[in-house]
């Protein structure tokens, strides 16, 4: 597990949580949001247009390979910046 702590500007650039150099990669990523945040923090999948707040108790799962066991694109991730709050949560 993962733990994940942002503060004012805290953010994460997209990105992929599957390395494909191992057996042992992350086939998929469980988040789980540990408090709320009052504004920003949001976590985005470009590719999926989709966007998810953060909220406590919230928890989104997505899949980092496809059923050929390769990259699945619209995995790709990133945390937009907390303007106002913290946000944490764990992953896996």
């Amino acid at each position: 597990m993962q733990y994940l702590n942002y503060d004012f500007g805290g953010h994460h650039l997209p990105h992929m949580d599957l390395l494909n150099i191992s057996m042992n990669d992350r086939m998929a990523t469980i988040l789980i949001y540990l408090n709320d945040v009052t504004r920003g923090g949001g976590t985005i999948f470009p590719r999926a247009k989709q966007a998810v707040h953060p909220e406590k108790g919230k928890l989104i799962l997505w899949y980092n390979m496809n059923s050929n066991l390769d990259f699945e694109i619209n995995s790709l991730h990133g945390a937009c910046p907390v303007l106002i709050g913290r946000k944490i949560g764990n992953d896996k």
